[in-house]
């Protein structure tokens, strides 16, 4: 049985009570779904709340202050998801879940004020340190796409300007960053090759259906965005609603592109993963007037090709 939106909105009465009691807690902002115009929450959304802390490092080191929001399943600390930084993600008794996204109100003052820099001179962005200029960018996509203020006693979070989205997405990449993707991509298809030769299918399993994939999001972005014209195209973050945006060959070729934990299916699912990248880089670089050098290209796969035909030899597990 899915979380009630009254259960999420108790629990939240019960959080606002707290964060108000917490000298150490200076805001407090419903993010991410729950908070969106454009693709709002369903039954089944989790609740992310942004906590601005003088001192975060206290909610991420003892977990007890959890207790007092409820009955606690599960918690740990984990990356966020969009910038720097870690969350402690939670989940409370009927499976309510909560992410708190938790940073410095330090970092905050900054990001406040370089916001109020940049969104009137966005030239101002190329003199940032790139961590920081991260975190900052970071910060307004998220409540740009929405926020809602629980608590905030020091104007941190209604002070934040938020910028256009189309001044925070990735530039057009060069020819170099192009370069390197490619030959990210290339050394991992003989890197998952070599871990089938040994009969390590757990990590050749993670070298296809995680790293390689995760290469082909990033160019699946790209491709997206040349294809439309427009490099302000909104491609989410981690593929959030990839089928809406992405090329409709690439949905469909994804069908393929994953394995079974299976030597001869991972086989089977790397040589459509090469091929799916192999048409998709061509066509990028054609619309970005970028090279795609193919050299790194006819190597790996004529190195993979000769693997997968003497793949019935006596494999012995080697080291990494």
């Amino acid at each position: 049985m899915e979380p009630s939106a009254k259960n999420y909105d108790a629990f939240l009465e019960r959080f606002t009570i707290w964060a108000m009691a917490q000298p150490n807690v200076r805001a407090a902002a419903i993010i991410g779904s729950r908070a969106r115009q454009q693709d709002p929450a369903d039954e089944w959304s989790d609740v992310d709340i942004l906590v601005v802390a003088r001192r975060p490092g206290l909610y991420l080191s003892d977990r007890r202050w959890l207790n007092e929001l409820g009955h606690v399943w599960l918690a740990y600390v984990d990356r966020l998801p969009v910038g720097a930084g870690e969350e402690c993600r939670a989940m409370f008794d009927g499976a309510i879940e909560v992410d708190f996204a938790i940073v410095s109100s330090q970092k905050m003052r900054l990001a406040r004020f370089a916001l109020g820099v940049w969104s009137r001179v966005p030239a101002v962005a190329r003199l940032l340190p790139w961590n920081f200029r991260g975190h900052v960018a970071a910060m307004s996509e998220i409540l740009s796409r929405g926020a809602k203020a629980l608590v905030d006693k020091d104007g941190l979070t209604s002070a934040l300007p938020p910028l256009e989205l189309d001044v925070l997405r990735s530039t057009m990449p060069s020819q170099e960053q192009f370069l390197d993707l490619t030959n990210r991509f290339w050394h991992g298809s003989v890197w998952v090759a070599k871990h089938l030769r040994r009969g390590e299918l757990w990590r050749a399993k993670d070298g296809c259906d995680v790293r390689m994939k995760a290469t082909i999001l990033h160019l699946t972005e790209w491709h997206a965005k040349a294809s439309s014209g427009r490099w302000n195209l909104d491609t989410w973050a981690l593929g959030r609603f990839l089928e809406r945006w992405a090329d409709p060959r690439v949905v469909a070729a994804l069908g393929d592109a994953f394995a079974r934990y299976e030597s001869e299916d991972l086989w089977r699912a790397l040589f459509t993963t090469m091929e799916l990248f192999r048409w998709l880089a061509r066509e990028t670089a054609d619309k970005l007037g970028l090279t795609y050098r193919t050299f790194a290209e006819e190597h790996a796969t004529e190195w993979v090709c000769r693997c997968f035909s003497q793949r019935h030899a006596v494999q012995g597990v080697g080291s990494a």
